[in-house]
């Protein structure tokens, strides 16, 4: 389908992004950029072929997929945002912990066959000619969904925090990094 080509696209556009970044500048703040790119190319290339699949066990498959890349994007977007910030490493009980939290929610989907406590697809339903997923959440997809609007909230406000205590040069970057946050926030929900 055309979202499928427009992921793929995204998927690809962000791993030349990340690269390029890593060539112009090396400092704490690119090392999060560029993992939050990575994690949306994974992402963004799972959800690709997941919604090119037509039965349960492809789509469960490219979901896990997926997940490799959406487990870590909380984590790097707050890390991004704290190195931004301050110019400096994230303090290293904040990395450390969020990205536990990441590693945690990662290995609870891809095992969540035995379990069931993750983001649940139950079957496969045809409307109007598409196919569509039937969901279940489990308790630990719903508190990764509070991780990641509470991680996109905190990394809003230390964003628009930035904004107004920065160079007028660089207000336009963060006002671009607000939108990409913000946008990718509301689509998840």
């Amino acid at each position: 389908s055309i979202f499928s080509w427009l992921l793929l696209i995204i998927s690809a556009g962000c791993i030349i992004l990340a690269g390029a970044a890593l060539r112009i500048r090396y400092q704490d703040v690119t090392i999060w950029f560029v993992g939050l790119l990575l994690a949306y190319a994974v992402q963004a290339f799972g959800y690709a072929f997941e919604l090119t699949s037509d039965e349960l066990n492809s789509v469960k498959f490219w979901l896990n997929i997926e997940f490799i890349g959406a487990c870590f994007i909380p984590t790097c977007v707050v890390l991004f945002a704290v190195s931004y910030k301050t110019r400096l490493p994230p303090p290293l009980w904040l990395a450390s912990s969020t990205l536990l939290i990441s590693f945690f929610v990662l290995f609870g989907q891809l095992t969540n066959d035995f379990h069931g406590l993750g983001f649940n697809i139950t079957g496969l339903k045809k409307i109007d000619g598409i196919t569509v997923t039937v969901n279940h959440y489990g308790i630990l997809y719903l508190a990764y969904s509070l991780y990641v609007h509470l991680a996109a909230i905190v990394s809003i406000i230390i964003f628009y925090r930035s904004m107004k205590n920065t160079h007028p040069v660089l207000k336009t970057q963060i006002l671009l990094i607000l939108v990409g946050i913000t946008l990718t926030w509301l689509n998840y929900i």
